[in-house]
C-alpha cells in the first residue's frame, strides 16, 4: 500500500484487498462528488461483510466514529477514502503492524485535530470474510492482532479513556448506542474527533 502511495497522482485515495468488492458501480463516483460537496480530508462508509458464496451475512454501520469507538473496533480499510495529503501529515502505513496498520494510520489521523472524518451514509465494499486481518479461526494471527491493538491502545489512549469506554460500555449501555447521547458524554470527557 505504501508503494502505491508514493506512486499516486491523484487527491484521493482508497485500498481494496484481492477478495473484496466495491459494493455497486457508483460508489466511485458517489465518493468523489461526497468530497465535493463536503469539507472533509476522510470519507468513511458502510461494510457488507459476504462470506465466499457472495452471501451478506452482515452489514456494519459506522455512523458514530470517535475515540471511544476506535477503542473498541476501526472503519475497515475497504470502508476509507482518503484525501492524498493525509499521508504527508500522518505518514505512510507502519509496517511494523502486520494485521493493524490500517487501525493505527486512522488513530494517527484521529488525534491531528486538523483532520476532518465525514460518515458517508453508503455501503462502500464487500468485504470478504475469512481475509489475513480477519483472523478468527487462527489462533496465532489473533495472538498477533490482539498483541498489535493493544501496544497502539496504550500508544494512542490514556488509561482514563479505558475506564470511560467501560462504564459507557457496561454501566450505560443506553447512552453508548444512542448518537446523541453519545455525542454529549464524548464531548464533556473530550473523546470527540
Amino acid at each position: 500500500m505504501n508503494k502505491g502511495i508514493k506512486l499516486a497522482t491523484g487527491d484521493i485515495l482508497y485500498f481494496l484487498n484481492t477478495n473484496d468488492y466495491i459494493f455497486d458501480k457508483n460508489v466511485l463516483s458517489d465518493v468523489v462528488e461526497f468530497f465535493q460537496h463536503n469539507k472533509t480530508d476522510i470519507v468513511f462508509g458502510d461494510m457488507s461483510f459476504i462470506e465466499d458464496d457472495a452471501v451478506e451475512k452482515e452489514r456494519r454501520i459506522y455512523s458514530d466514529v470517535d475515540k471511544l469507538f476506535f477503542i473498541n473496533e476501526c472503519v475497515c480499510h475497504q470502508g476509507i477514502f482518503y484525501k492524498k495529503h493525509v499521508f504527508d501529515k500522518c505518514g505512510l502505513y507502519n509496517l511494523n503492524y502486520r494485521l493493524t496498520a490500517d487501525y493505527e494510520l486512522n488513530l494517527k489521523a484521529l488525534m491531528n485535530k486538523k483532520l476532518k472524518f465525514k460518515y458517508f451514509n453508503r455501503v462502500i465494499a464487500k468485504f470478504t470474510l475469512g481475509g489475513q486481518s480477519n483472523c478468527q479461526n487462527d489462533e496465532r494471527l489473533l495472538t498477533l492482532q490482539k498483541k498489535e491493538k493493544d501496544e497502539l491502545l496504550n500508544k494512542y489512549f490514556k488509561p482514563y479513556h479505558f475506564k470511560m469506554n467501560k462504564i459507557l460500555n457496561k454501566t450505560f449501555r443506553s447512552i453508548a448506542r444512542n448518537p446523541k447521547a453519545r455525542s454529549i458524554v464524548s464531548k464533556i470527557f473530550n473523546f470527540a474527533i
